[in-house]
């Protein structure tokens, strides 16, 4: 599920004298697990920064961005039917002892430097051994 509240995008142009660049204010969408949906908008309407920050690329300046609720390190467990607590608190223990930050727990590992994807890979292979 994605679910966007009130979200607002700016950019600062900090080579061009600190430009503020408003993107777009006060979006909400909801896209429900099964869902297809189409951005469609003239160019330059932010479609690229809206996907932007559903992939936690771009952060909001206002807002709230939630996408699902799947932990990809526990995701293995999660098929092989063990309750979601467990699965999540052993994902959890994993991505400690590899260094994942806390604070990247929740978003997509693609922003993550390579380093870091690779020990969410080695935790997420931990996990399910």
């Amino acid at each position: 599920m994605i679910v966007l509240n009130n979200v607002s995008k700016i950019f600062t142009l900090h080579n061009q004298g600190s430009a503020v660049i408003p993107v777009f204010d006060g979006v909400n969408l909801r896209v429900d697990p099964g869902e297809c949906v189409s951005l469609t908008e003239a160019s330059g309407a932010g479609k690229s920064t809206l996907m932007q920050l559903i992939y936690w690329n771009y952060l909001a300046a206002s807002g709230s961005v939630v996408v699902g609720d799947v932990d990809v390190v526990a995701e293995p467990l999660l098929v092989l039917g063990v309750p979601r607590d467990a699965a999540m608190d052993r994902a959890m223990t994993f991505l400690a002892r590899l260094n994942i930050s806390k604070r990247l727990w929740y978003f997509s590992p693609t922003t993550f430097s390579r380093g870091e994807q690779q020990r969410v890979n080695i935790a997420r292979g931990f996990t399910h051994a």
